[in-house]
């Protein structure tokens, strides 16, 4: 596991703007001190996903979690699929397609 120095959130998303990773929960606490009369919010936590990913933060709590962010590309792709595989089931069937189904249908 590592440790975060969250020094800076943006004030209107809650998103990290500037940070520091450490091995150790010591070393994040100590640059977070070493800084404090710069970044005043300044706060240690433990990494969530011992990535620099995408993190939400609560500045009052100390804490931050992950902020799970959709790709509207991926959503539009497996609709696709789902439409895809409704249409064929459909045609197999004898049913009647919707027209998103029918958008699948390559000729």
């Amino acid at each position: 596991m590592s440790y975060l120095a969250i020094m800076k959130v943006n004030a209107d998303t809650n998103r990290v703007e500037k940070f520091a990773n450490f091995p150790t929960q010591e070393e994040a606490e100590g640059h977070v001190q070493s800084l404090i009369g710069t970044y005043p919010q300044a706060y240690a936590v433990a990494n969530p996903d011992n990535s620099s990913g995408n993190w939400l933060c609560d500045v009052g709590a100390k804490s931050i979690s992950i902020d799970v962010v959709i790709d509207p590309s991926v959503a539009i792709r497996e609709q696709l699929a789902t439409d895809k595989a409704n249409a064929k089931a459909k045609l197999i069937a004898g049913e009647a397609l919707t027209e998103a189904e029918a958008d699948t249908i390559v000729l």
